[in-house]
C-alpha cells in the first residue's frame, strides 16, 4: 500500500447495506484521493446500488457524472461549504440519503471493533486484507 515517512499507510473504501452491514470493501494506499476510489468502490460490488451516500472528500463532478451514468443517485456535499450548512441544499430524496450515512460510520466502528485492523502491522497488503475479510465474515455471522 502507501508507504510514507511514518511507515505503511491504508484506506478503506467501505460499502455497506442499509442496516451497515459490509457489502464489501477494497484496500487502497492511503495517499489516494478519496474521489479516485469510489468508482472502483462501486464497481466491485456484485450488484449495482441504486443510491450512494458519501462524505465531502468524494466531492467531484465527473464522479457525480460518473454515478449519474450508471444510474445511481448520489448524496455528496459540497466541499467548498461550511460545516452544518451547504450553499446548494441537497435535494430531499438527497437529503433523506444523505440522513442514514451514519450506518456506514457505524460499519467503520465494526470493523474497528478488531484491534488488528485499527493499525496495519502487515508489510503484505494481502494478509491485511485477509485479516479484513474475516472481520467482515465475523460481522456478518453476527
Amino acid at each position: 500500500m502507501g508507504q510514507t515517512h511514518g511507515g505503511k499507510t491504508t484506506k478503506r473504501s467501505l460499502m455497506t447495506g442499509k442496516r451497515g452491514r459490509p457489502l464489501g470493501v477494497l484496500v487502497f494506499a492511503g495517499n489516494d484521493s478519496d474521489f479516485k476510489t469510489a468508482l472502483p468502490s462501486v464497481d466491485s460490488l456484485p450488484a449495482r446500488p441504486g443510491q450512494l451516500s458519501a462524505d465531502r472528500g468524494y466531492d467531484a463532478q465527473w464522479l457525480r457524472n460518473a454515478l449519474r451514468q450508471r444510474h445511481i443517485q448520489s448524496a455528496i456535499p459540497r466541499k467548498n461549504a461550511p460545516h452544518g450548512q451547504k450553499r446548494r441544499k441537497l435535494t430531499e430524496s438527497a437529503q433523506a440519503i444523505f440522513n442514514n450515512r451514519w450506518q456506514v460510520e457505524r460499519g467503520f466502528a465494526w470493523l474497528d471493533g478488531f484491534r488488528r485492523l485499527v493499525t496495519r502491522w502487515e508489510y503484505y497488503p494481502e494478509i491485511y486484507h485477509a485479516f479484513l475479510s474475516v472481520a467482515i465474515i465475523c460481522i456478518l455471522l453476527r
